[in-house]
């Protein structure tokens, strides 16, 4: 099999929301992406679209495209991430995206609310760092070194930009997840763990692990 890292582009919107939602869920029976688009949950046609849109608005927030890699494996798209930075704001742009996408401030307060356990332990993201988020292989491509070369490509493209660092947070109990992580580099730094978390997620908690360039 021939792997190919590419940046992702509009088209590949549908693919990068469904692995959004995968790396949401974790290793628990719920994705942060039920939360925040609530409804039916898993990976429904609905939810799926309205995650589209955010990663397609004009405004440019951490869930933009833009961020995004792809891996092509034999010419099908097997795994993505995204790699931000907070510089120009993107993470605080999402308030922005949201609206951008037609929600309305009394959803983004209730979605503010059902998310607050998350909230309270996310961790900080420096100017310094380069995010990652949203790490995902579809399910008949794991184990094949898809998101290994994700992590490669994203510190290559990291270490050329001049950031210092890259950074993730994972839910606290991911073994795989956190063995795939220390296997690219990333080392965990910071635990946080919270009873609202866990009765909302199923998890004690989040980790942070960083990765010096």
């Amino acid at each position: 099999m021939t792997t190919v890292i590419r940046p992702a582009t509009r088209d590949d919107c549908r693919i990068l929301a469904y692995h959004g939602y995968l790396a949401g869920k974790s290793h628990v029976d719920k994705s942060v992406y039920d939360e925040m688009f609530p409804g039916i949950p898993g990976p429904t046609d609905a939810r799926l679209t309205a995650m589209e849109k955010i990663l397609q608005t004009e405004t440019v927030s951490w869930m933009h495209y833009t961020f995004c890699s792809v891996a092509e494996v034999d010419g099908t798209v097997a795994g993505s991430l995204s790699h931000y930075n907070t510089r120009d704001g993107a993470d605080v742009k999402i308030l922005n995206a949201l609206l951008e996408a037609g929600w309305t401030q009394d959803e983004m307060k209730a979605m503010g609310g059902r998310l607050k356990p998350l909230f309270d332990i996310d961790f900080v993201k420096p100017p310094d760092a380069v995010v990652i988020e949203n790490v995902a292989a579809s399910p008949t491509f794991r184990r094949h070194g898809v998101v290994s070369a994700l992590l490669q490509d994203a510190a290559h493209l990291a270490r050329s930009d001049g950031f210092e660092f890259m950074q993730l947070g994972m839910m606290v109990g991911n073994v795989p997840a956190r063995k795939a992580y220390e296997k690219a580099g990333f080392e965990v730094v910071e635990t946080r763990i919270s009873p609202d978390f866990e009765k909302l997620f199923y998890s004690p908690g989040m980790q942070l692990l960083k990765r010096q360039l």
